[in-house]
């Protein structure tokens, strides 16, 4: 394991402080330890990285300006009953997917 983590942390050029937390995101969904309930694969990690690639994203594409953006997609989640095809659309139409 410590060599495929290595190779892994020089592949993507970050090495972990905390090598637990490696472990638990190069674990599987739903691959669990026989007995153990308490660990769900990678799946509470993901949630966390697909919040932070989403602001990432924003803040790259609209620097500067991203909490305005962020505020007009939120008032169109709320405005819209949260309608994920409707925000979708307000968000391509303001061209923040990348072709």
């Amino acid at each position: 394991m410590a060599e495929r983590n290595q190779s892994f942390e020089h592949e993507i050029g970050y090495n972990f402080n905390s090598q637990a937390l490696l472990e638990e995101a190069l674990r599987a969904p739903g691959n669990t330890t026989p007995g153990d309930k308490s660990l769900v694969g990678n799946k509470r990690l993901a949630l966390v990285g697909d919040s932070v690639v989403a602001v990432m994203l924003l803040d790259r594409w609209y620097k500067g300006g991203s909490s305005t953006v962020e505020a007009i997609i939120g008032a169109i989640w709320l405005d819209s009953g949260r309608n994920a095809a409707q925000v979708d659309l307000v968000m391509e139409k303001m061209g923040l997917y990348a072709d």
